[in-house]
């Protein structure tokens, strides 16, 4: 039973993650080493912090079921897209939940997102988050 205790609460512990949040000078330094946003388009970065959950499952994102990238544990990537409105979605195909989120891509503009694994959902979160979750991947 103790032996059982002990494998629960490090399971627990460990898929907590979660995102070390950076001051606005290391932002900036981050920022700068992202690719550049497109001329005539936009840019959406997309972020998945180390999480022991489901760490070797991967998602496959689309945005309007168009693939843009492939999203492994204690990763991102960075897109440039067409201004529109974008369902962006994910899927592991191995079980685990299909994460989806719509977005809208604006000229010039850099969007960012989050796949968070232990609930299982994807979302818009502020540059502050964005850059922070980015900068854990490296």
């Amino acid at each position: 039973m103790k032996k059982l205790i002990i494998l629960n609460s490090i399971l627990v512990l460990s898929a907590c993650g979660g995102i070390k949040m950076i001051d606005a000078n290391q932002q900036t330094i981050i920022e700068k080493q992202l690719p550049k946003i497109a001329d005539k388009g936009g840019q959406l970065c997309i972020c998945r912090a180390n999480n022991f959950l489901a760490a070797v499952r991967s998602y496959d994102m689309t945005a309007n079921k168009e693939f843009i990238g492939n999203l492994p544990n204690d990763s991102y990537f960075c897109v440039n897209l067409s201004p529109d409105e974008y369902l962006i979605a994910g899927d592991s195909g191995f079980g685990m939940p299909r994460v989806s989120a719509e977005t809208t891509i604006k000229q010039g503009q850099r969007k960012y997102m989050e796949v968070q694994i232990n609930t299982g959902t994807l979302s818009t979160t502020s540059s502050e988050v964005g850059l922070s979750c980015i900068a854990g991947t490296m």
